[in-house]
Formats: structure tokens, sequence, C-alpha cells
């Protein structure tokens, strides 16, 4: 079993604390939980789902996920981790215009699946979109911590998981509901998992994946 991950800096590891990479992550979590799975990523700092704007195209995840499908095909299923970044005060977005957004990548990535799939003469590969964490309780109302976000931000992130489902629902993706399940960011800025955030949402990851074989959805 191949699990291809393509994500945001939470992909990547990113420590608020420090600025340098955990030692250990969701992604190595997972393949520690699972070692008879591959598992290949692909995470960048800063990685947005799309981007209209030529200075952010470079983070546009849409203009990079065909590169990195191509290269990890042949995979049994695309894990996709992407959007707390498009909630920044900085991109100045609304839930309207985050959905807009939401909705080009999902476009652009089912081509990019199905082209790399195709090539690679496999199966084409379910989607699985992971919910970006919730801010803490604790610091919503902390602004020197998720200053970046700010009210507008923060709703964006609370309202994104129904769209995200509705969205899916409509293109025949799939969702792992981490914000039900209680996933939060860590407490140094409220987006980045810490330690106990990327080991649960390894188990999340992991249980969702093996429901999705269970159910002839992964083969």
């Amino acid at each position: 079993m191949k699990i291809a991950i393509f994500g945001d800096s939470n992909v990547w590891g990113f420590d608020p604390r420090t600025g340098l990479r955990q030692s250990s992550r969701f992604v190595t979590d997972l393949a520690r939980l699972e070692p008879q799975w591959q598992i290949v990523e692909d995470g960048l700092n800063g990685r947005l789902l799309d981007s209209q704007e030529p200075y952010f195209y470079e983070l546009a995840g849409s203009r990079q996920i065909g590169r990195f499908t191509l290269a990890a095909a042949p995979y049994d299923a695309l894990v996709i981790v992407l959007g707390s970044n498009d909630a920044r005060r900085m991109f100045n977005r609304s839930l309207q215009s985050w959905t807009q957004s939401f909705v080009r990548f999902v476009s652009v990535c089912k081509q990019a699946n199905e082209k790399a799939c195709q090539a690679a003469g496999c199966k084409v590969a379910p989607i699985l979109f992971v919910e970006p964490p919730a801010i803490p309780a604790a610091l919503r109302n902390n602004y020197e911590a998720i200053g970046s976000y700010g009210e507008e931000g923060m709703a964006i992130l609370a309202g994104c998981g129904k769209v995200i489902h509705q969205i899916a629902d409509q293109e025949h993706c799939y969702v792992l509901d981490t914000q039900q399940a209680g996933l939060t960011g860590g407490m140094v800025d409220g987006i980045h998992l810490d330690k106990t955030g990327h080991e649960k949402l390894a188990h999340l990851l992991a249980d969702r994946i093996e429901q999705m074989i269970a159910q002839g959805i992964i083969v």
C-alpha cells in the first residue's frame, strides 16, 4: 500500500518555537503505526490551496500538485493537507473566496491525480482531504499568538470544514474530519501541530485509511 501525502507546513513538520523541522511528525508517526505502508510526501511551509496573484504562485498548491503526483505515482491514495495558510489575513480572504480557492484546487488536483495514475497504468486513486486543525479555545483571544489570522481567519477555519465536506461530496472525494475529532493546533501559534497533535493526526489518518480499505474505496 502506497500513500501519497501533499500539503503545507504541518506535513513538513514546522516547529513554531524554533523555526526548524520537528523530529517526529504525523507523516513519520504514520509510517511507524503502519510499517507495511509506503509513505511519500511533499510538504512546503506556507503552501496555499491556490493563488491568482503572481507574487504567490510559488506557494500555490494548484501549480505544484501535478509535479508531485507524476513523481509519486503509482500510489493507492492521495492525501491532501492544505487550507490553513489561505485563511491568513495577508491574503485578505473571506470564507467565500477561501471556498473559491478550494474549488480551483480540487479541480486541478483531480485532473493531476487522474493523469498521473493513468500514466503509471494504475487505477485512479481516491483523494482524501484533511480538514485544517482548529485553533485551541485558549488561544482564540490571544492575538499575539494568532494575530496573522485575526477574527476573520478564525471564522474561515471554523467554517471551512463544512465547505470541504460539501465540495468533496460533489467531486466524489473523501474527508478526514479532524475538527470533530478534537484535533487542534499547538499552543504556540494555534496552527502548527505539536508532538501530541502530530501523534493524534497520525492515528486519525491511519484509522480513516483503514476504514476506506475496509469499504473497498482503497484497493
